[in-house]
């Protein structure tokens, strides 16, 4: 089973899921041609989607309902509420009722093997609903405009290997001027296998929330001392895994600045940059990639994000970028520095490494890197990959 986000937030919401054989969306409140360009990504196209599942009836994800259903004739399910508020708002142009079909809350419904379940939420509109969708031993959940959970929330994702939450917030939480300590920071094998932390870069960077990642004692201490100075407002949030420090980075100390250059070269066109203890890992890769005479920096973020426009330009000089972090792949602070790469002009090579999966195997820190690839024999390989194909090397 495939989950898949195809836009995400309060311009447009829509997501894919799908088996082998069957394909549905939740959620419709993009163009149709956004949900095509989506679709195409996955192989896809609107013919395979089977039904669009509605979690309720604001503009945000109902807006291509009208011509999905007039033009391409695909089912809509939605409460009785939520079916009521879209005929009402009037917004969609004429539709075609017949295809407008009512699932009740805390039930089901099977589309081929898909077995789809619509439980309630908090949220200002008629009747909203999210839902789970189960394929065999496989299920996800999919929330949102998620106002507050309780028990009845947390039963019903109970067993779900993938989620996609979508919580509101209060605008005044984003103006406390307050510091979050987060101190489960990438890879925690001893606390299992569902307990990595490797979520929270992609969460705060996508609320917009400055944040740090020191990689040593000496840059946690003085940079909790410089977040916690009065000068400093709103919220922003630093990082560091407990129970220790990485002998090799110790070696550095703090310099203070937002970001340091661990390791250069003399005419280097590679730069291998991370952040915390991924960054012992980098500095390996560099001596790799030193035996076969590929020269290559090393350049350690301390604040992850947002980036200043002195780092974009220093990473604009190097033909092969390669960005390794232990945090899931999507909303990524990578993604984040390959956007504004592009946005700056840049058109070398750009490697991200990072977690692909939820489902991390309970395993020493050394064993989960070479599972995600995030090992330093997979990032150096993965720079001579590129070196030798020659990509923008001049």
């Amino acid at each position: 089973m495939r989950m898949m986000s195809i836009a995400s937030g309060s311009s447009g919401n829509c997501i894919y899921i799908g088996s082998d054989n069957t394909h549905i969306l939740i959620d419709a409140g993009v163009s149709r041609k956004k949900i095509l360009e989506g679709l195409a990504a996955a192989d896809l196209s609107v013919n395979d989607i089977s039904a669009v599942f509605v979690t309720h009836e604001h503009s945000d994800h109902i807006k291509g309902l009208g011509v999905l259903t007039r033009k391409d004739k695909v089912p809509v399910y939605s409460t009785r509420g939520t079916r009521d508020g879209i005929f009402e708002a009037g917004t969609l142009g004429e539709l075609p009722g017949e295809l407008f079909r009512v699932i009740e809350p805390d039930s089901d419904i099977c589309i081929d093997d898909l077995q789809i379940h619509a439980f309630r939420v908090s949220h200002d509109a008629k009747e909203p609903v999210a839902y789970t969708v189960t394929c065999g031993e496989k299920k996800a959940g999919v929330i949102t405009d998620l106002g507050y959970y309780d028990d009845y929330i947390v039963n019903n994702l109970t067993g779900s290997q993938a989620m996609l939450v979508e919580a509101n917030h209060d605008v005044n939480l984003l103006q406390e001027n307050v510091v979050f300590a987060i101190d489960r920071a990438g890879f925690v094998p001893a606390d299992g296998e569902t307990h990595q932390g490797v979520y929270d870069p992609a969460f705060l960077s996508q609320v917009g929330m400055p944040l740090y990642a020191p990689s040593n004692y000496a840059e946690l201490t003085y940079w909790l001392h410089e977040l916690l100075k009065d000068g400093c407002r709103g919220p922003r949030a630093i990082r560091y895994p407990r129970g220790g420090e990485n002998a090799r980075l110790a070696q550095y100390g703090c310099s203070g600045q937002d970001y340091d250059f661990l390791h250069r070269t003399e005419g280097a066109q590679a730069v291998l940059i991370s952040y915390a203890d991924e960054m012992d890992d980098i500095l390996t890769a560099c001596e790799k990639l030193t035996e076969h005479r590929i020269n290559c920096d090393a350049l350690k973020l301390v604040k992850l994000f947002p980036f200043t426009e002195k780092m974009i330009e220093s990473v604009k000089d190097y033909k092969i970028v390669l960005f390794a972090e232990e945090c899931v792949e999507w909303g990524s602070i990578g993604e984040h520095l390959a956007y504004c790469l592009q946005q700056a002009g840049w058109n070398g090579t750009f490697l991200h490494a990072a977690v692909h999966t939820a489902n991390l195997p309970h395993a020493t820190v050394p064993q989960i890197k070479q599972v995600t690839g995030l090992d330093a024999d997979t990032l150096a390989q993965q720079v001579m990959d590129a070196w030798m194909k020659g990509e923008n090397i001049s």
